[in-house]
């Protein structure tokens, strides 16, 4: 008898850390997230992919930027709230999406003969560099979920955009998935 119960508290210890181990552990929607399989995008032409978590959709643009002015957009995006139709113009949705926009690159122009170009004066004081999927790269300085990227392959100059806009029980959440949306980023070629 004692023997059996040793083993059902041992069973019980091993269950516990398995919990631990999993996501099972975790709240439900965070546990769902992550132990569903990430869904993929890709551009076979510019030669990049990322994962996005279950939930999240692929949309064309969402946000206006200059230079999304002339690009080929896609975004990966959810939304927490939408506010109804006709609620006018000053209606708050929360969403959180990143957005990427590219462009051929023309004239051999450089990124950073780019971005110094763009930004002029300011570029030092507004950006700063750093590596995402193994290239060089320019980010905002500040909040870096909330971040505009640029970088650039031999053919195409990329602009990423990543926003959390979200209720105050999701922004932590929200928070890690744009992380790992943007740590996913990679080059295929």
């Amino acid at each position: 008898m004692a023997m059996r119960r040793g083993r059902v508290l041992m069973l019980a210890v091993i269950c516990g850390l398995v919990l631990q181990w999993t996501d099972l552990g975790r709240p439900d929607a965070e546990a769902q997230s992550l132990r569903t399989a990430n869904r993929i995008l890709r551009s076979t032409s510019v030669g990049f992919r990322l994962t996005y978590p279950p939930g999240w959709k692929v949309v064309r643009q969402v946000v206006a930027t200059e230079f999304a002015a002339g690009a080929v957009c896609k975004s990966v995006r959810i939304v927490d709230f939408e506010p109804p139709p006709g609620s006018g113009p000053g209606a708050q949705m929360l969403q959180s999406f990143v957005q990427l926009c590219w462009k051929r690159v023309s004239g051999g122009e450089s990124l950073t003969e780019f971005v110094e170009k763009t930004y002029g004066v300011r570029a030092s004081r507004l950006l700063e560099r750093f590596e995402l999927g193994r290239l060089p790269a320019y980010r905002t300085k500040g909040n870096r979920l909330n971040t505009t990227i640029f970088l650039q392959t031999d053919a195409h100059r990329l602009q990423i955009v990543a926003v959390v806009v979200a209720e105050l029980a999701k922004v932590s959440l929200r928070r890690a998935q744009v992380q790992r949306i943007l740590e996913s980023f990679s080059l295929t070629r």
